[in-house]
């Protein structure tokens, strides 16, 4: 006789969660001296073209500060003029290796301590012409292994602070990408933090993020340095390159202390990485292109997170159901842990009453050794959650979760799990529907001071595994034999005496008892 599996094993089997594979990043350089990670004295010019003509440039670290300095075309003499209109620069590369995927994303952050970008004329006060186009920031690129004269890297991104001096007179520096074509970020007096509200980054001529580098002298070439820090960071997610700035990292000005996305870009590239700070000028003879940096970071959320959802199967209804949404983290201790999640529910699942009644969600914030209920609330813009309550803010079928205790690495990992409890009506007939999620980290200008500092670099990160629910299909049966599935409502020919519901893979199939069905093993 040919041996069958129970129904019953084959679902236990199939709900068996695969290991969690290392995955994550981290890494920190805090400039105390020039580390063998960095090749100094690179010349490549803005467009990352092999250009060897940075003789008045330097790059070192010293007091826990990377310094660029100087000017990279400022040797003088026709060598170096025949250059004019093109971008010539150097920087700092570092030899570390990355790649990005949405279950593994990268990024990193420097910041910016001091900088003095100035189109003056070496030998003169007068400003140079348009060509007069100076710059200091940093790149992702794509290592090629371009190292000879005229050779380039051609997948890259730099983003910087940058000063032209323009034909319709305007002397204010702007912040921009460069991928070949210059970018610049027009929205920075219109730019939204987490909670969806507009911060102005240059209402304050104090602090603004554009800077006024002119001599406030006009018989006077010496440029007025930007002393105000500001963050620099880039994120990529296998095919999305996010841009953003922390107006305010050392918590000094009018600015909120936290990381503000201000722009994207579509990529096609996502290995063979790597990181380089540096400066340009397009044309010879300006006077001092200068930044001062202070910390380089990388660091991943989690080194993998996965999601699941229990039941998978569930009846369409017009009465409320519970579905459990579980995260399972594996957490390491330089990981910045969770404090966002990020849902994406199928349309099919409605509200009960609404989201943050129809919400449970737990974790284990505290070190008791069972699970913790967190109180539920409301997103508020101006109160950061406390560490027994958790933000709830929708955008139509996406839920975001603001956790008042993040989530660090745990002794025992099941205690970095995270369950939200899902109170939903589901009463329209549907094939399948998809939940997606992503994690991370972030700091926010409303945290209490002790839960700023440790967050993550790398933007969202998707969870692993495809989260799908399916619709319970209702069978007739007589005992051994099933009549076919229906939805509730279906119209019904007739009847077995003995009717019931149930699921599973049925090996014997008779004729459909319900109207507009045909019986089926599979669904």
């Amino acid at each position: 006789m040919k041996k069958i599996l129970n129904p019953i094993w084959i679902f236990i089997l199939l709900l068996l969660p695969a290991g969690l594979a290392a995955g994550s990043y981290y890494y920190r350089d805090t400039f105390t001296t020039l580390s063998t990670f960095w090749s100094n004295e690179f010349d490549m010019g803005k467009d990352l073209i092999r250009i060897p003509q940075a003789e008045n440039s330097r790059q070192y670290a010293t007091n826990g500060r990377l310094i660029i300095k100087g000017c990279p075309n400022n040797d003088g003499g026709t060598p170096d003029s025949i250059y004019n209109g093109i971008f010539v620069g150097e920087c700092v590369r570092n030899e570390k290796i990355w790649s990005a995927s949405e279950t593994q994303p990268f990024g990193f952050e420097i910041i910016r301590k001091k900088s003095l970008l100035n189109c003056h004329n070496s030998s003169g006060y007068g400003e140079l012409p348009d060509r007069g186009w100076v710059d200091a920031g940093i790149w992702l690129a794509v290592d090629n292994g371009a190292r000879a004269l005229n050779e380039a890297f051609y997948d890259y991104v730099y983003f910087a602070d940058h000063l032209r001096v323009s034909q319709t007179n305007e002397h204010a520096s702007r912040i921009g990408y460069f991928d070949g074509v210059q970018h610049d970020f027009m929205n920075m007096g219109a730019v939204t933090n987490f909670f969806g509200n507009v911060i102005n980054l240059t209402n304050n001529s104090i602090h603004s993020l554009r800077w006024d580098y002119r001599p406030r002298d006009q018989n006077s070439p010496n440029c007025v340095s930007n002393t105000n820090s500001i963050g620099f960071r880039i994120t990529h997610n296998g095919s999305r390159i996010d841009f953003y700035v922390n107006p305010d990292p050392d918590n000094n000005d009018a600015y909120p202390s936290e990381w503000l996305k201000i722009g994207s870009k579509d990529v096609l590239w996502n290995t063979g990485m790597k990181i380089m700070v540096g400066h340009h000028v397009r044309i010879m003879l300006t006077r001092q292109q200068t930044a001062h940096f202070d910390e380089l970071l990388v660091r991943s959320t989690t080194d993998k997170s996965k999601a699941s959802i229990s039941p998978e199967l569930v009846p369409v209804s017009p009465e409320p159901q519970k579905l459990v949404y579980t995260i399972s983290n594996s957490i390491k201790p330089e990981n910045a842990g969770i404090n966002v999640i990020r849902i994406t529910k199928p349309a099919i699942c409605r509200w009960a009453t609404g989201p943050v009644d129809d919400i449970v969600v737990k974790d284990y914030y505290k070190d008791d050794p069972g699970e913790q209920v967190l109180r539920t609330v409301p997103v508020n813009p101006g109160e950061y959650p406390a560490d027994d309550q958790v933000g709830v803010m929708t955008d139509g079928n996406k839920i975001t979760l603001l956790l008042g205790s993040q989530i660090t690495h745990k002794s025992r990992p099941e205690r970095e799990n995270i369950k939200v409890e899902f109170n939903f009506i589901i009463a329209q007939k549907f094939e399948s529907g998809e939940f997606t999620s992503t994690i991370e980290a972030v700091q926010m200008e409303r945290m209490p001071l002790a839960k700023k500092g440790r967050y993550s670099t790398c933007g969202e990160q998707r969870t692993e595994e495809k989260v799908i629910i399916r619709p319970l299909r209702q069978m007739l049966m007589d005992g051994t034999h099933a009549y076919g599935p229906f939805f509730p409502g279906g119209e019904l020919t007739g009847s077995p005496e003995t009717a019931f519901r149930t699921v599973g893979p049925f090996l014997d199939l008779k004729p459909c008892a319900v109207k507009g069905f045909e019986a089926q093993k599979e669904f």
